[in-house]
């Protein structure tokens, strides 16, 4: 149901207002928060890189009696990089749809296909967010949902009916050849 409908104008036009105001601030700091995490994720990858080789010659001068040490520090910091070096790209994609969230309330109303993949994805997004730990960035994607939520959208077209094509009226016959000028006189 449409505020519109029940309220009156003034409330579709406070909804719609409300809604591209959330969309584009949820946009901004899914924008800041992705990066962040983004930077955040690229420092931890650095000091995977470089603490373990110092950390594996002091570890295994200390514990010079545990053969297993060094493949263990080796697998770990493999895993480790996989995991910071998947969460780099996600959060840099992040980065790349609070942009486009940003830009969003540009198209209001928004069409009510293009709402339903926002929508969808934003879900996907917010769950995600709350998987990795990211909170704060998990509240800027609840923000833009909210605003999705509220913002107003097109009514989709109508099913349009097939339209039958007329057949045009059959051409008229050819006109009778003139007779020849001999039987014309009888």
């Amino acid at each position: 149901m449409q505020a519109g409908k029940v309220f009156g104008e003034p409330a579709k036009q406070i909804a719609e207002e409300l809604g591209a105001f959330l969309i584009r601030v949820g946009g901004i700091l899914v924008l800041i928060f992705s990066l962040v995490e983004a930077v955040k994720s690229m420092v931890s990858l650095f000091i995977i890189w470089v603490l373990p080789p110092l950390l594996v010659d002091v570890l295994t001068t200390v514990f010079t009696s545990i053969p297993w040490l060094k493949p263990l520090v080796s697998f770990l910091v493999g895993i480790g990089s996989a995991l910071l070096a998947v969460m780099l790209v996600v959060y840099l994609v992040l980065a790349y749809l609070g942009y486009r969230m940003l830009k969003l309330p540009d198209t209001l109303p928004i069409p009510h296909g293009t709402r339903s993949t926002w929508l969808v994805l934003t879900a996907v997004l917010l769950a995600i967010s709350l998987l990795t730990g990211s909170m704060l960035l998990a509240v800027a994607i609840a923000t833009v949902l909210v605003g999705l939520l509220i913002a107003p959208t097109e009514k989709p077209a109508p099913p349009q009916k097939p339209k039958v094509q007329e057949q045009p009226p059959p051409p008229p016959p050819p006109p009778a050849p003139p007779p020849p000028p001999g039987e014309a006189k009888k």
